[in-house]
């Protein structure tokens, strides 16, 4: 960090020592840029959001509206990056409303010149997996079984990670494993499912899917081979295969449970959610 972004940080951190307040600032570049090194974990920059906001300082049509710059009471930028970025490419002074001392929690409910999605919010929280996390909430959200039914804000769905992070992670790790074999968000969203009616069960079928090391009918591995040859890289996008994919898991996973061989699959009649019951 630089000398004179420590300085800043610690100018920060006392102006708001008192409470949230807003300030007017000129920003010039060499101050945004010192404010860039205080985003200690902010999300990954939008070029398209970057470029927008330079034409507007370039052109004469910067406006003072939308949310402030924001900083934590430690210091940290909380919200701001793709605008201070504009910045320091236009090479060009900026007034803006600053806001010092606010409340680091409050990076879940900011809504930005560059809207936070749920995997903004995740990563934000230090989420390590939070692409495919927000990806297994919103087919959960798509199937009615999380309350949020379509894609809600991320106030909405980030929390809902906090409710169950150990087996978020897990489910996403999973999903991680099986990119190149079926719909990763839809076999994460039934491995969290799973996980939570039958743990020991859920990991055992897990590993048999991904390494194919079992008898040919058996469920895990037959429903592996079908999703491969059914399901290829690029023909798997869209929601009904992500719910024919999921119902798919799930009766495998019912007839692994149940210790049956399984020799053809097909979607149930009727059934358009995937829901996994604790005991069968």
């Amino acid at each position: 960090m630089s000398e004179m972004a420590m300085e800043q940080k610690k100018l920060m951190i006392q102006q708001g020592s008192k409470g949230a307040k807003p300030m007017m600032i000129d920003v010039t570049p060499q101050l945004a840029a010192s404010w860039l090194l205080l985003n200690v974990s902010n999300r990954k920059l939008r070029t398209n959001y970057i470029r927008q906001y330079i034409q507007d300082i370039l052109t004469g049509n910067w406006a003072m509206i939308g949310c402030p710059i924001k900083f934590s009471a430690e210091g940290q930028l909380m919200d701001g990056q793709h605008r201070l970025t504009a910045i320091v490419r236009a090479n060009k002074c900026v007034k803006m409303v600053v806001m010092v001392g606010v409340n680091p929690n409050a990076f879940t409910h900011i809504d930005s010149g560059a809207s936070r999605t749920v995997s903004d919010s995740l990563f934000i929280k230090g989420v390590s997996r939070s692409r495919e996390v927000a990806s297994i909430i919103n087919v959960l959200n798509n199937n009615g079984i999380m309350g949020n039914r379509g894609v809600a804000s991320a106030a909405r769905n980030a929390p809902i990670y906090d409710s169950d992070p150990q087996r978020f992670d897990t489910a996403a790790e999973a999903a991680c494993q099986v990119k190149k074999l079926t719909m990763s968000s839809a076999y994460g969203a039934f491995f969290y499912l799973a996980l939570k009616a039958q743990p020991e069960k859920a990991q055992s079928f897990h590993r048999k899917f991904v390494t194919g090391t079992a008898e040919e009918d058996n469920p895990a591995r037959f429903i592996r081979e079908h999703m491969r040859d059914k399901y290829p890289v690029g023909k798997r996008s869209g929601r009904d295969k992500q719910v024919e994919i999921g119902l798919k898991l799930v009766e495998a996973f019912k007839k692994y449970c149940e210790g049956k061989p399984m020799k053809r699959v097909k979607v149930p009649e009727g059934v358009n959610a995937m829901k996994i019951p604790s005991k069968f």
